[in-house]
């Protein structure tokens, strides 16, 4: 059934594969990420983070509720420092607390390679006028609430090789 609310709601899926990758290099240390700033296998396989020519992750995704986000956009620094990524989120699968309407997080994801070691910082903005919660298995954040304020979150790879959001 659709609602006046849904009617002009237009649901976008996001594609499986994207060729487009975003590399990060300093010194021997090197990251190869999709515009997503993930590190998602692909059929060329060349995605990862490297050191001295070997691949030391393969895998390491970015989800909320288990989604992937929405590209709103994905550019490398000029210096070629930094990978910074704007997401919003789908919408989300009802839960306990209900559910997150479309396009009312913000991800701003930047991610930095720097000798040996690769750094991610995330910051969440809510733009709803609920607060969202989930919860994140496997990482050292149990939960995160937003209201109307930002919340940052940090995540080395090797700690979780899925971050979830």
């Amino acid at each position: 059934m659709t609602t006046h609310k849904d009617e002009h709601l237009i649901r976008i899926r996001p594609t499986a594969s994207d060729d487009r990758s975003r590399v990060l290099k300093d010194g021997e240390t090197f990251g190869v990420f999709n515009r997503f700033g993930d590190i998602q296998p692909t059929e060329m396989g060349d995605r990862g983070l490297y050191y001295d020519g070997t691949r030391f992750l393969s895998r390491y995704l970015f989800r909320v509720a288990g989604v992937r986000p929405l590209l709103l956009s994905s550019s490398i620094t000029p210096d070629n420092s930094t990978l910074v990524v704007d997401l919003t989120n789908p919408e989300l699968p009802p839960s306990a607390d209900g559910s997150t309407s479309q396009d009312t997080l913000h991800f701003l994801r930047e991610k930095l390679v720097h000798d040996r070691y690769s750094f991610e910082r995330v910051e969440v903005t809510n733009y709803g006028t609920e607060a969202a919660r989930s919860p994140c298995p496997g990482t050292s954040v149990p939960t995160f609430e937003t209201s109307s304020k930002s919340a940052a979150l940090s995540a080395l790879p090797g700690a979780a090789s899925n971050l979830q959001v």
